[in-house]
């Protein structure tokens, strides 16, 4: 992340520091960078359709945005393709992408008399053909793109080339931290390599993270054995210590939008119970203890994230609406 350019939070911040003084910490989804998300996507001139994967996350009103702007939804088990039409009643079955196993047939017998769309993963024959991940991070695009080619030729009866996230919800290299330019510029090699494939994309998991941040509010900060760190008021459970251990994460100080540093970070448990974790800073910074803190790309759960009564590791999920544009007179 790019230190000096401006990101959602800093644009919104009087928002995020009033929702924060009295609810964090809480986990908070910006809706203005969803749009720009599905919108940016949408308009590429290679794709023909959008993927929703249902367990990058389903907090309600994000699974409505994806609704309303059009966009289908992958789902890797009946289970969640229940509780995915349970919280978008509207949402028609052929909108749905049920991914089965070969060991799990009946799932997917059960999933076409619903008239979802089903596609069965294997790894040598089928509709959908994923490489192993070895191939995926150390090969480069040309190589992948030859793939493309090659599976062009031994299927010719598949029409749709679905690319983005793997099953288990772990991003894969296709489009694992690209900016969207770049995401695109992929798009149209494959299509000018592959131009028999209709090209079909999921959001990309690191995009979504992007979209949600988490607050919290610190409740001192200090120097041990030479490193700056800072408390924070944080239930640090194993759920919610290994979620943001899933992925790189800043820490930004909402309290000084003064100043433009990112905090750079580690993070630490502290005893069990305990109502806060340690955020180990690479530089010193000034915080001082009430001060508004954001840790950024927050937005999609975590193979281990536990969702109950109490939330998203028992914090709660606020959306954060986008803001209305005033009408003009000329």
């Amino acid at each position: 992340m790019n230190p000096t350019q401006k990101h959602w939070w800093h644009f919104r911040n009087e928002e995020l520091m009033a929702l924060a003084q009295n609810k964090a910490p809480l986990y908070v989804y910006n809706e203005e960078t969803l749009n720009e998300i599905f919108f940016d996507l949408s308009a590429m001139d290679a794709l023909s359709g959008l993927f929703y994967p249902y367990h990058l996350n389903f907090h309600q009103p994000i699974l409505q945005k994806a609704f309303e702007l059009d966009a289908c939804f992958r789902c890797n088990s009946l289970l969640a393709v229940n509780r995915l039409r349970a919280r978008v009643p509207k949402l028609p079955p052929e909108r749905i992408f049920f991914l089965s196993n070969q060991r799990h047939e009946r799932d997917g017998e059960a999933a076409l008399r619903q008239g979802l769309r089903v596609a069965v993963r294997t790894d040598t024959h089928g509709t959908v053909i994923r490489p192993d991940n070895r191939f995926l991070f150390l090969c480069h695009q040309a190589e992948k793109i030859s793939l493309y080619q090659s599976l062009s030729l031994e299927f010719p009866d598949i029409a749709n080339l679905i690319l983005g996230n793997d099953e288990s919800g772990e991003p894969d290299a296709l489009v694992e931290g690209m900016e969207l330019p770049e995401i695109e510029n992929y798009l149209e090699a494959i299509q000018n390599a592959c131009p028999r494939f209709k090209l079909q994309l999921e959001l990309p998991a690191h995009l979504i993270s992007y979209a949600g941040a988490l607050l919290m509010k610190a409740m001192e900060s200090g120097t041990a054995e030479g490193i700056p760190y800072i408390r924070v008021h944080l239930p640090m459970e194993d759920a919610l210590f290994h979620e943001i251990h899933g992925t790189t994460h800043q820490v930004v100080n909402l309290s000084r939008p003064e100043e433009e540093k990112v905090i750079l970070t580690r993070i630490t448990r502290q005893p069990k119970r305990a109502k806060n974790g340690i955020i180990y800073l690479k530089n010193p910074y000034p915080v001082e203890s009430g001060d508004i803190l954001l840790l950024t790309r927050m937005g999609a759960y975590g193979e281990k994230t536990r969702l109950d009564d109490d939330g998203r590791n028992g914090l709660p999920e606020w959306y954060l609406k986008a803001r209305c544009l005033c009408p003009v007179k000329i």
